[in-house]
C-alpha cells in the first residue's frame, strides 16, 4: 500500500535529515538540490550551497520528534501519459535544544517542519524540494 511505503520512507529521510543536521552538517547538502527553496522562520533561502551555508553557521542542536506524518503528492497525468512518482510530504513537529547541553546559553523551542520531497529524474533519488522551519 503506497501509504505504508511513503511513511517508511518519510521516516527514513527525518531520521537521516536530523541526524545531519544535529551532527555532521557537511552532509546535509546532499539532500537538497540546486533548486531548492527553504524558508527558515521566514528567511528565503535558495539552492543546496545557500542551505549548506546556513546550517553550517546554526548553533549545536538536538532534534526530538514528537510527531511525524508523509503523505504522497501525485500530479495529475494526462490521459495517455506514463504516471510519475509522487512527490511526499513530510510533517514533523518536536522540540529542539539549540547549544551544547551543558552550557548556560542553551535554549529549547517547540517547532515544526514541512518538506516536499521530489525525485531527481537523473538519478532516481530524492532530494528536498521545499522546505519550511518554523519555530512554534
Amino acid at each position: 500500500d503506497i501509504i505504508t511505503i511513503v511513511t517508511m520512507g518519510g521516516t527514513e529521510f527525518a531520521k537521516m535529515f536530523y541526524s545531519s543536521l544535529d551532527g555532521d552538517r557537511k552532509d546535509i547538502k546532499h539532500l537538497y538540490h540546486d533548486e531548492s527553496k527553504v524558508v527558515w522562520n521566514g528567511r528565503p533561502l535558495h539552492g543546496r550551497e545557500t542551505v549548506s551555508e546556513f546550517a553550517s553557521n546554526l548553533p549545536t542542536s538536538k532534534h526530538d520528534i514528537s510527531s511525524l506524518d508523509c503523505q504522497p503528492v501525485n500530479l495529475p497525468v494526462a490521459p495517455g501519459q506514463e504516471p510519475v512518482d509522487p512527490m511526499l510530504l513530510v510533517t514533523v513537529a518536536g522540540t529542539v535544544l539549540f547549544g551544547r547541553p551543558d552550557s548556560a546559553s542553551k535554549e529549547s523551542k517547540a517547532f515544526h517542519q514541512t518538506f516536499v520531497l521530489k525525485k531527481d529524474p537523473t538519478t532516481q533519488a530524492y532530494h528536498i524540494a521545499v522546505d519550511d522551519y518554523r519555530f512554534l
